[in-house]
């Protein structure tokens, strides 16, 4: 399975160090890696079909101070699907009403009855939210 990482608090912080833990785990999810940081009701992603232990584009990206208060982060051990671009979370949509969604998930998305447990993170930057909690939802995938 994959893992997820998601930051969401009232200011922003410094993400180095956590990040830095985080993409450690990328010999163990070695399918590709991502994160998506949302600023001003958009989103900056950057992701890649590369172990993140491995990316010369990620150590580069984390040589510079990253400091935010919304982000999702994933590296992927992939059930499904090649090793690509377009298989490597987080992805960006739109829904039928118009609304733009972030979404990184653990585990395959399949047509069929919800999942008991939580196991995707999803943020809409696209929607002003009041509380931190409604920020970032977690929702049964």
């Amino acid at each position: 399975m994959c893992e997820l990482f998601g930051v969401n608090t009232p200011g922003k912080i410094q993400l180095n160090h956590l990040l830095d833990v985080f993409f450690s785990h990328g010999d163990r999810h070695p399918h590709g890696w991502g994160m998506a940081f949302f600023e001003n009701g958009t989103v900056q992603m950057e992701k890649q079909a590369v172990s993140s232990t491995k990316s010369a584009r990620l150590r580069e990206y984390r040589s510079r101070k990253i400091m935010s208060d919304r982000m999702i982060a994933h590296i992927r051990l992939a059930t499904k699907g090649n090793m690509e671009h377009e298989n490597c979370h987080p992805f960006i949509k739109k829904d039928e009403m118009g609304r733009t969604w972030t979404l990184a998930h653990n585990g395959t998305i399949f047509e069929g009855e919800i999942m008991a447990l939580p196991r995707c993170l999803i943020i809409s930057p696209s929607k002003p939210m009041q509380t931190a909690w409604n920020n970032m939802c977690c929702r049964d995938c």
